[in-house]
């Protein structure tokens, strides 16, 4: 059949699933009187399984009892869930100063109702504690808008190193509550403007930090944010790229404890030949003026931010981060794909503008195995830092870093 010859006289929505028709309707790149375009059908398929809700997604194309030609999409709810429960582990240490261990659980609910409202549930130990409550809501018809009230509870601490000695640990507790706005532009990018508020104390806990502490934690900020996720996989992306902008507004007016800004970004870019990718990845951050409270410091280290480094171990109001990974699949299994890797990594904290500079970056580099199994992302990975330190890594599953004080 030629596709031309085809003229799409009417659409039908076959769906088992609580989502409105409406709603997968509006993921469908077919209109009424148009010729068939089976590669715009296809994607559309994949947009349409992409809300995850469902096991299989197909189309026939079809002629109804008036004689009309049309299109009739299967979606098949999955027979598993709505509810998910993942855990997570993250072991780190060098065997000298530093030893982390974060152990995470996070509950998904997704499909509450007919619009595709999702919660989701978090739980950590370890190097943070933390519950929090996320509800995502989409509130019309074609999931354009959306709003996302959450709130959190969370402890953490923080190692401060001049050089390489660690000099004090501080601790940020308190709870926090936050509501965002936005719009879903296309499948993969979306603009919101985000209210975050928190209470807390921070405290020394050991050593002298060298700066003057407030002990009482305040967080009262507004976000606008913008987000690019193309990536085909979000562990062991082969294609695509992702990219996130926020521009912070924190004022004694909103909560915080002054007047402050903040200008952030980060990404990856990944490319494949066969069994070989390449990941180009960035980070940026800036405080307007050199102001910045302890709790917005931007911080390095750990694996792939730096990865000879302890977890945070580097902070200031300023960051730069540039890193290259090379990954190389090492078996055939579907289901449980695995690989092997190395990174180059180059970056450094700041805490006044006049400082940073080229020749003032730190280097580290790490070699790594993983695979991707039915429980999330494994990891073993070595890292090696320029100043001669050293750290192991394992990873098992997502360690759901759901908020943060940074």
């Amino acid at each position: 059949m030629n596709q031309s010859d085809f003229i799409v006289q009417y659409i039908e929505i076959d769906n088992g699933s609580v989502l409105n028709d409406e709603l997968i309707r509006s993921r469908l790149d077919v209109e009424l009187g148009d010729p068939i375009d089976l590669d715009a059908l296809d994607e559309s398929v994949d947009r349409i399984y992409s809300l995850d809700v469902f096991e299989s997604v197909t189309y026939d194309l079809a002629v109804n009892e008036k004689g009309e030609r049309g299109v009739v999409v299967h979606a098949i709810p999955r027979s598993w869930g709505p509810n998910y429960l993942q855990f997570g582990l993250e072991l780190s240490s060098d065997f000298s100063e530093f030893s982390d261990f974060k152990l995470g659980a996070a509950y998904t609910r997704n499909a509450l109702n007919s619009l595709g409202g999702e919660l989701r549930v978090i739980g950590s130990l370890g190097r943070q504690d933390q519950v929090s409550f996320d509800f995502y809501q989409p509130i019309d018809l074609k999931a354009k808008w959306f709003v996302e009230p959450r709130v959190y509870w969370r402890r953490q601490n923080f190692n401060l190193w001049l050089e390489d000695t660690n000099i004090a640990e501080l601790q940020l507790a308190g709870w926090g509550a936050g509501f965002g706005i936005g719009r879903n532009l296309t499948t993969t990018d979306r603009l919101s403007l985000n209210y975050e508020f928190a209470r807390g104390e921070a405290k020394v806990v050991t050593g002298d930090p060298g700066f003057p502490l407030d002990d009482r934690l305040r967080i009262g900020e507004i976000d606008l944010e913008y987000l690019h996720d193309g990536l085909d996989n979000l562990w062991f992306p082969t294609s695509g790229s992702l990219h996130r902008l926020v521009y912070r507004y924190a004022s004694d007016e909103l909560g915080a404890p002054f007047d402050y800004q903040q200008a952030a970004a980060n990404g990856n870019l990944a490319f494949s030949l066969e069994k070989n990718t390449i990941i180009f990845s960035y980070a940026l951050g800036y405080s307007f003026d050199d102001k910045a409270p302890f709790e917005r410091w931007y911080r390095l280290g750990g694996l792939g931010r730096l990865s000879g480094l302890a977890p945070d171990q580097l902070s200031g109001r300023h960051l730069g981060l540039a890193n290259v990974v090379y990954r190389r699949r090492i078996n055939s299994l579907d289901l449980l794909p695995a690989y092997a890797g190395a990174s180059l990594e180059a970056g450094n904290v700041w805490n006044f503008r006049d400082d940073i500079a080229l020749d003032d970056l730190r280097y580290s580099a790490s070699i790594y195995i993983g695979a991707d199994t039915p429980v999330g992302p494994v990891y073993f990975a070595v890292g090696h830092s320029d100043s001669g330190d050293n750290a192991v890594y394992f990873y098992v599953g997502d360690p759901f870093n759901a908020h943060s004080f940074d």
